[in-house]
């Protein structure tokens, strides 16, 4: 699997948060927290599959470049990330499944989005710092 790969899976996850956010601070919030169904299979198809894929990229990515690269710590953090996303989403996901009212539902998401997002800003910039270890190993490797 390809750096470029990671990074847009990453990207793709942002975006998705972002617009849940969005939607938690609309005026029309009630509607979209409290439709159930579409909530779960929102968070089912952007964020537990797109986190899984990430987390499987990842170990690839992992055992394509740990050889060559000094810290491979990163790509632990950013892995225990993926991981820490993934417990929190599900979750969430679980709630949902027990059908709670909107008060609940907003507080909960109140509380997680948060989270959620400095999660995945500490992602971001894990993995810009895996992407110059990555390009650098790449150079050297090229002209030495």
């Amino acid at each position: 699997m390809s750096i470029v790969k990671v990074g847009s899976l990453i990207d793709e996850f942002e975006r998705n948060l972002n617009e849940l956010k969005s939607m938690v601070e609309s005026k029309q919030n009630e509607r979209f927290l409290t439709s159930y169904v579409w909530m779960i299979d929102k968070l089912e198809r952007d964020f537990v599959s797109k986190i899984s894929e990430l987390k499987e990229n990842l170990d690839e990515l992992k055992d394509k470049y740990v050889t060559g690269l000094d810290n491979h710590n990163q790509f632990d953090t950013l892995i225990n990330l993926c991981d820490d996303l993934d417990k929190i989403i599900k979750d969430i996901l679980k709630f949902y499944k027990t059908k709670p009212g909107y008060s609940e539902i907003n507080l909960r998401l109140n509380n997680n989005l948060p989270i959620l997002s400095s999660k995945v800003k500490s992602m971001k910039n894990r993995f810009d710092i895996i992407k110059n270890q990555v390009k650098k190993f790449t150079f050297d490797d090229f002209y030495l």
